[in-house]
């Protein structure tokens, strides 16, 4: 409640002539955000039952968040005296004990004896806005906004109420109107900035949002604003950090956790988001969004298990989600039971629109059941909806094998496809001469996976062959061991099993390095001097090698996959792993971050966020 409201309150209460003055304290100790001693004061006084005493008590508890104390407080003064302030009160209470329409039933009661209050409509407009009535939302506060065309708090709920509706446009309009009444508002400009963003307009959001963060930088909806705004941008690295600082401030918010998530997704780290979409699950009532990001996480991965369990618990949000449905039906191909999963599919698609998702677990279920011919077109189908499926262009070379030779198991083609291997006829003889091993890259955060190499087979090996030991004999011999050169042999020489060195990576974190550390605050501590970095190579002729190899590898059939993987090996160096350290005040982050890193780099007393980054000095 605004002040000058619980003044004029107040001012209509009959205030007892001897508590007058104890009571005007307790207000004004209100107002400065002083809420405990407030109580102590109106303890004092010894009248709880006293209208105005029970008014600023209910008010204190409230500001403390102790809504169970406000609820009874403030209930029971409604129920012998109904002070507008209190229905007020008490409205705000219900509406954060996510009671809506019992908030909404007490502004009505409220609006009856004063139908001309801007606060009592704004607040009654926000109720219908969280109820999804928004149209009633808008009809209310336009409404209201006749009668006071600068209140502020209706200007932003009619905002609020147009954006819900995907009316960005008008939003947008009714911000700029509301800001220079408000000068130091937050949340209106957050509001503005996210509309800017819907309507694809990242670089008159970012403004905003760093406006904001100067003011307070550790504002949730700002650092959450900026991070769409880079990624957007395509600057994904640089999202994923104004994302984690988000988290930090308020770890509890699914919206951040399904943000991350959305990143990770995007930025091909399936793993990541796979686990911010569970944990955006846990955090929200309505976990069908996070539940869609982790079915694609793992099926994404390739672990179609793990995504049909996410797919049962969307199912269980949303019976007719079509991509619960594809994941679930593609579980149930892999388990052999094409037959069941091929009847319940068709009988989705006849229900809705054709889905991408529903016609590539069709497609790979008529596959398996060997009808390769229907199958392709289900595929075909898929890459016209969706270019960039994942699975849909291995599924399609799968679905020719079996066209062209109807003998082939529908089902092992399935299943070497989304394994990733070749379903070319000729890797099914036992003859494994003309084969390369190709070792798996490491990932962009560092540490290679388990040994386990893939296989690139046909003609093109011994030309990725000879072309790779080019690449690598313009090394120096002080490099590692490289292959030796040799010539390309003909398409029907047998070429014996080489293994294709991957390409050297920087170093890992040595004690000779150093570390630089970064408020986030904006405040730049000062990085500890120390030795170069180490290893063999810097990472600008990493790097540069990385190019080589890519470029190598950009014309060769077949091995689009391993392309791919150098690519985000690339971008990785530049976008590196980034962990936040979370946890209550006084918990002992800094010093748990400094015995980590064996330096006290962190001051102990510090207040605001670091950013931690190992670097050259």
């Amino acid at each position: 409640m605004r002040a000058e409201d619980l003044e004029r309150a107040l001012d209509g209460l009959a205030l007892p002539a001897d508590a007058a003055v104890p009571l005007r304290a307790a207000h004004a100790q209100l107002v400065e955000g002083r809420p405990d001693d407030s109580l102590e004061e109106l303890a004092r006084l010894g009248r709880p039952q006293e209208p105005a005493v029970a008014l600023l008590t209910g008010l204190a508890h409230l500001a403390r968040f102790d809504l169970f104390r406000a609820e009874r407080t403030l209930a029971q003064l409604i129920g012998h005296t109904p002070v507008f302030a209190g229905l007020l009160a008490l409205a705000r209470v219900r509406v954060l004990q996510e009671d809506v329409e019992g908030a909404a039933e007490l502004l009505r009661q409220a609006l009856q004896s004063r139908p001309d209050h801007a606060g009592a409509i704004a607040a009654l407009a926000e109720c219908y806005v969280v109820d999804g009535r928004y149209e009633r939302a808008e009809a209310l506060a336009r409404r209201g906004l006749e009668l006071h065309p600068r209140a502020t708090g209706l200007l932003f709920v009619l905002a609020d109420a147009l954006r819900c509706q995907e009316r960005h446009v008008e939003a947008v309009a009714v911000l700029r109107r509301l800001l220079p009444l408000d000068a130091a508002a937050e949340a209106p400009r957050v509001a503005l900035g996210r509309s800017l963003l819907a309507l694809e307009r990242p670089a008159e959001a970012r403004p905003i949002f760093e406006e904001v963060l100067r003011r307070n930088a550790e504002s949730t909806g700002a650092l959450a604003g900026m991070a769409e705004a880079l990624a957007q941008e395509g600057r994904l690295g640089e999202a994923h950090g104004y994302v984690l600082r988000a988290m930090a401030a308020a770890p509890d918010q699914a919206w951040l956790h399904l943000l991350h998530a959305h990143l990770n997704l995007r930025s091909g780290r399936l793993d990541q988001a796979e686990m911010s979409a569970e944990t955006a699950a846990t955090l929200t009532d309505a976990p069908r969004e996070a539940l869609r990001i982790a079915v694609r996480a793992a099926t994404g991965r390739g672990d179609f298990g793990r995504a049909a369990e996410h797919a049962r618990a969307l199912l269980g949000v949303d019976g007719s989600d079509a991509l619960g449905h594809a994941a679930s039906g593609l579980a149930e191909v892999l388990a052999g039971r094409h037959g069941a999963a091929r009847a319940r599919l068709t009988a989705q698609l006849a229900r809705q629109a054709p889905d991408p998702d529903l016609l590539l677990a069709l497609g790979a279920a008529e596959l398996a059941a060997g009808q390769a011919a229907q199958a392709a077109e289900r595929f075909r189908a898929v890459i016209r909806l969706r270019a960039d499926d994942r699975w849909a262009q291995p599924l399609l070379g799968a679905a020719y094998a079996g066209v062209n030779d109807p003998e082939a198991s529908g089902e092992r083609l399935l299943r070497r496809a989304l394994a990733g291997e070749s379903v070319d006829p000729e890797d099914d003889e036992d003859d494994d001469d003309d084969e390369t091993y190709v070792v798996e890259p490491p990932t962009q955060h560092g540490a290679p996976p388990p040994a386990a190499a893939r296989r690139a087979s046909g003609p093109i090996a011994p030309l990725l062959e000879a072309a790779v030991n080019r690449l690598l004999a313009e090394d120096d011999a002080s490099n590692a061991p490289r292959l030796e050169p040799v010539e390309a042999p003909p398409a029907t020489q047998v070429t014996p099993p080489t293994p294709i060195l991957e390409p050297p990576l920087p170093p890992p974190l040595e004690p000779g390095g150093s570390v630089e550390s970064r408020s986030l605050a904006g405040v730049d501590s000062s990085p500890v001097p120390s030795a170069s970095h180490g290893g063999d190579r810097p990472p600008a002729e990493v790097v540069e090698r990385l190019h080589r190899l890519g470029r190598v590898l950009a014309g060769a059939e077949g091995l689009a996959d391993l392309a791919s993987r150098v690519e985000r090996l690339i971008e990785g160096h530049d976008q590196p792993l980034l962990l936040a350290v979370v946890g209550r005040p006084g918990a002992g982050k800094t010093t748990f971050v400094n015995a980590l890193i064996g330096q006290p780099l962190i001051p102990e007393d510090t207040r605001v966020p670091h950013l931690l980054r190992y670097g050259r000095r």
